[in-house]
């Protein structure tokens, strides 16, 4: 299984790398939150573009990108969610596009996260543009509303791989501890015997929080925390995250 380096990150080596969320809304609140990550636990960012009130203008976006990774200080993750998968956005495929192409081409970030239920042309399209750039792609799919079961997760994963990307992410919502033990049952077989690339694999809410502190002994190279606002239910504080990846480090 092939690592993945952004600055100075590796992951895929060594313990978990913390993810923690942007989800400002004006410019200032953006950079504000940039600041506050730079000198917190977390090893990167995860600037949420759907959230940002101009997330629908390429060219601002891709401008604006290269202030936020100046003030960031660390490597830079851009999403941009859609409704359907959680977001605050219902873009076309086409202006979906055109957003991550300007910052590919213009901006300034170390990976893109592209959603697995995007037509294939827009994965297709997306990602060569991510890569030609060097910049890496992370390929996500979350379910809002259960744990599906381990075939079906199995095939997202298998999926992602095969639109190329350099980082697989499933977020799924557990409604039992069963569901729990069908995701780090997954996690596991994956990093084990099938994954090309770094998994991420966390469970949402309140019952999920365990996922992000025990996923590292499955296999799980990256967890989301929060310095400020959250981005997702079931968030905790970096710096908590930090010594509870440190306790538990295997």
């Amino acid at each position: 299984m092939r690592e993945v380096t952004v600055g100075n990150v590796t992951i895929g080596q060594g313990m978990p790398k913390i993810i923690v969320p942007i989800t400002g809304i004006t410019k200032a609140e953006v950079l504000q939150a940039a600041e506050a990550i730079k000198n917190s636990a977390g090893d990167l960012a995860e600037w949420r573009l759907d959230f940002f009130e101009a997330a629908g203008q390429p060219e601002q976006v891709a401008s604006f990108s290269k202030e936020v990774k100046q003030a960031l200080g660390k490597p830079l993750l851009i999403t941009l969610r859609n409704q359907k998968e959680g977001g605050n956005l219902g873009l076309s495929a086409e202006k979906y596009t055109r957003i991550y192409q300007a910052i590919a081409e213009k901006g300034a970030a170390d990976l893109l996260d592209v959603e697995l239920s995007l037509p294939e042309k827009t994965i297709e399209t997306v990602v060569a543009t991510a890569h030609e750039h060097d910049l890496k792609v992370v390929m996500s799919s979350h379910d809002f509303k259960q744990t599906p079961s381990k075939d079906v997760l199995f095939e997202r994963f298998m999926q992602m791989q095969e639109h190329g990307a350099d980082l697989c992410k499933v977020a799924v919502t557990p409604q039992t501890s069963a569901d729990l033990l069908t995701l780090f049952a997954v996690t596991n077989e994956m990093t084990t015997h099938y994954a090309k690339c770094p998994i991420i694999t966390l469970a949402m809410g309140d019952l999920g929080k365990i996922t992000r502190i025990a996923g590292q002994l499955f296999g799980s190279a990256a967890t989301f925390a929060t310095v400020g606002e959250a981005s997702a239910p079931g968030q905790l504080p970096a710096e908590q995250v930090r010594e509870l990846l440190t306790t538990l480090k295997v």
